[in-house]
């Protein structure tokens, strides 16, 4: 008898920025890492954005771009 061992897929998240980045810039900014509101978390976009980051050049998630 043969057992068969069903497939998993693994979906594997690409590093968009490290939290080493995200620290620099709240700390740049007088910014409470854990007291970020939409708008700081925007404004660390349009950062990576600026600096010609992967993760800014794709867009949000849902943002459809």
């Amino acid at each position: 008898m043969e057992t068969s061992i069903p497939m998993t897929t693994l979906a594997v998240r690409e590093v968009l920025f490290s939290p080493e980045e995200y620290v620099t810039w709240c700390t740049e900014q007088h910014r409470a890492i854990f007291g970020a509101r939409r708008a700081d978390i925007e404004g660390f976009g349009r950062h990576l954005e600026a600096l010609g980051n992967r993760s800014g050049q794709r867009g949000w998630p849902g943002s459809g771009t």
